[in-house]
């Protein structure tokens, strides 16, 4: 196994993990349930966890697909862009849902106010886990260009 089969295997998990989550944080504030709340926050912990593990891999796997494969570098750069980002909200995601979950464990559980921005950010990640994998498909797939997608935004580098 090389560095883009382990960007490509492991891109996926926070992709579908954080709206897991996000699902689960709902269903947990709309059911009232605080079992379901706190798997929501273990589920974001866990895909913000693994998201390090494409964002390191991302350089070495661009430099096995240029030596191969004819790649435009700017869309690679556009991609690593939004993934950098991306990467830094999943990071402050995490912290703050691990702070919250500290604060529950030490039984002051966080109230509506914390929870629902702590929702908003999930979903929030969930639309730029979703751009930056758009953007990762078309450093392989340009074709899925046409016709531009209107629900993410263009860059230019």
């Amino acid at each position: 196994m090389n560095a883009a089969h382990l960007h490509l295997m492991t891109a996926h998990l926070p992709i579908v993990g954080i709206p897991f989550a996000a699902a689960l944080l709902i269903a947990g504030l709309v059911g009232r349930s605080d079992t379901l709340w706190r798997t929501g926050c273990w589920a974001v912990l866990i895909a913000a966890a693994f998201a390090a593990v494409p964002y390191f891999s991302g350089p070495p796997a661009y430099e096995l697909v240029k030596e191969r494969y004819d790649v435009s570098s700017e869309t690679v750069e556009t991609h690593a862009i939004v993934a950098r980002g991306t990467s830094l909200g999943l990071v402050l995601l995490g912290a703050i849902t691990l702070s919250l979950l500290l604060r529950d464990w030490q039984g002051d559980p966080p109230g509506k106010s914390l929870k629902l921005p702590l929702l908003a950010a999930a979903v929030l990640a969930a639309y730029a886990l979703a751009w930056t994998a758009h953007l990762g498909g078309l450093v392989r797939h340009p074709e899925l260009s046409e016709p531009p997608l209107r629900v993410f935004p263009t860059i230019d580098v």
